[in-house]
């Protein structure tokens, strides 16, 4: 635009910059054709979704909602499934404040429960143990008591209601930006905004058809839970969480409690196992499980000099399973897998650092197999892709705290489980400056060999292990829809614990 031009509309420059702008990339995704979430015009009216309606119960429900109502208005086909309206209901669900996000999680698990399971016990007590962990998680103070007084057929007109309220937000989002562009926007665009649009109105209507008949079938699925919960198959009363009728009070069992894991591609997770994590709460009344496994002597590195950025624990006895030692390391390799950042499961993770406090014992592993197992290196803290190594001599003498590996579960890339069980080593950066720049100089140099005036030598070269990244750790994945829980790591437990609250998550902070 020349610098004499008007702007249409009488908007300003700048106003007009940005318009064009967005209306170029929704001209951009209309070319593209399928509506999904990644485009202009579906963000639009998701924010839409969650800014006009009033207390959300939870925005990444709604987002999902948006992205399902909209296949549905878009594809005639899609609207006569059960299956497809099963699912919807779920997410109009957590559109009700507090008790629609509960049922929303209770749903999903419950979307595993199907002819196949439904006449298999073992695939139902899994999946019933999930359910009744998970709303243990979430705060239920008798989860089973709760479960059974939950009908999901009363709530038939609320949903309805809130369904055809959804879609009336959803078509006014598209009138009013139709409004806000008509002058700039091409007749395809148009043509484009109308028929999504009049999709919505027809799902509108159809909701009062459809809606009773998923509620029906979500009603049937979690009958076949709640018949084998109070039938006594789950949960076993050592394990559970229940309420004392007598006192009233809770008695907490962690390993009950799981969180839903809301990643579109769920796995099967790996139950907590051998190396189970140390409590590590740094709430004051809670020091006695620390002392019971470790205590700090002068000379060696200090466990507890670092807490999480919460205040709730120290990564670094968490990270251990049993006890910790101070022990003289002497004549012995170290080693420690490092590399830059990059995205795994579209997920960021940053660059690693080849000098830090964690090495494990001995040799280096053959395979990323059976380094990330042991040695419980998630996916979100290392991408891998190189060693440092250390060899100590025997006439030199490093103060270490050494301790079996535990286990860890993935928070940021959820799914992943690592067992851990590999020997591990907290050693202060001795010279630290100077190991650092000399590992840093071979890393650039493409590797190598130094020598410290100690007689230590750092080696520094790639791994060469494949499928380092996004591969181990993982199970198949499971009904589309359908949700999976993580049972909680220990750091998670002891926040729960020290905090006293019904709901709370402290994520590791181990770094490597």
């Amino acid at each position: 635009m020349s610098g004499s031009a008007v702007p249409p509309g009488a908007l300003s420059v700048k106003e007009f910059a940005l318009y064009a702008t967005e209306v170029g990339q929704w001209i951009w995704g209309t070319a593209q054709g399928a509506f999904n979430e990644k485009q202009t015009l579906a963000q639009i009216i998701t924010d839409a979704a969650i800014g006009m309606i009033p207390v959300v119960g939870d925005v990444t429900a709604a987002r999902d909602l948006v992205a399902l109502s909209s296949g549905l208005a878009t594809n005639p086909e899609k609207r006569e499934h059960t299956g497809e309206w099963v699912l919807l209901v779920i997410f109009v669900f957590a559109l009700i404040p507090v008790f629609g996000g509960v049922v929303k999680g209770v749903g999903r698990i419950t979307l595993r429960v199907t002819e196949t399971t439904a006449k298999e016990s073992g695939a139902l007590a899994k999946i019933a143990n999930d359910l009744v962990a998970f709303l243990n998680r979430i705060g239920h103070k008798n989860a089973e008591v709760w479960l059974k007084s939950l009908d999901l057929l009363k709530h038939e007109k609320e949903i309805i209601t809130k369904f055809r309220s959804f879609c009336d937000v959803i078509i006014l989002s598209i009138y009013r930006f139709w409004l806000r562009f008509k002058a700039l926007l091409p007749q395809s665009l148009i043509a484009r905004m109308e028929q999504l649009s009049a999709g919505f109105y027809q799902i509108k209507v159809l909701g009062d058809r459809m809606i009773p008949l998923a509620l029906k079938d979500l009603h049937e699925r979690l009958n076949y839970l709640k018949k084998y919960i109070h039938s006594g198959g789950v949960p076993p009363p050592d394990r559970a969480v229940t309420m004392l009728t007598q006192t009233g009070r809770k008695t907490v069992t962690y390993a009950e409690e799981a969180r839903l894991i809301e990643s579109g591609a769920s796995k099967k997770i790996v139950y907590a196992g051998k190396y189970q994590q140390n409590l590590a709460s740094a709430h004051p009344g809670r020091r006695s499980d620390i002392e019971k496994l470790y205590k700090h002597e002068p000379g060696f590195p200090d466990l507890l000099k670092n807490i999480d950025k919460k205040g709730d624990f120290y990564p670094a006895i968490a990270a251990a399973s049993g006890p910790i030692k101070n022990e003289i390391i002497s004549g012995e390799s170290l080693f420690r897998s490092f590399g830059p950042g990059g995205a795994t499961h579209g997920t960021e993770v940053p660059r690693s650092k080849a000098i830090g406090l964690y090495w494990g014992r001995g040799q280096p592993p053959a395979s990323a197999e059976k380094w990330r197992g042991p040695c419980a290196v998630l996916d979100e803290w290392n991408r891998n892709g190189w060693l440092a190594k250390i060899h100590i001599p025997p006439n030199v003498r490093i103060p270490a705290c050494t301790s079996t590996v535990a286990e860890q579960f993935g928070k940021d890339i959820a799914g992943q489980f690592l067992e851990g069980g590999g020997r591990q080593a907290v050693i202060e950066t001795f010279l630290e400056q100077e190991i650092i720049s000399i590992a840093e100089s071979l890393y650039r140099k493409g590797g190598g060999q130094a020598k410290l005036a100690n007689g230590i030598t750092i080696e520094v070269g790639g791994s060469r292990w494949k499928e380092a990244n996004g591969h181990i750790g993982y199970g198949e994945t499971v009904i589309p829809g359908a949700a999976m829980v993580e049972r909680l790591g220990a750091t998670e437990q002891q926040t729960k614990a020290a905090r006293q609250v019904m709901q709370g998550q402290a994520k590791s902070e181990r770094i490597d």
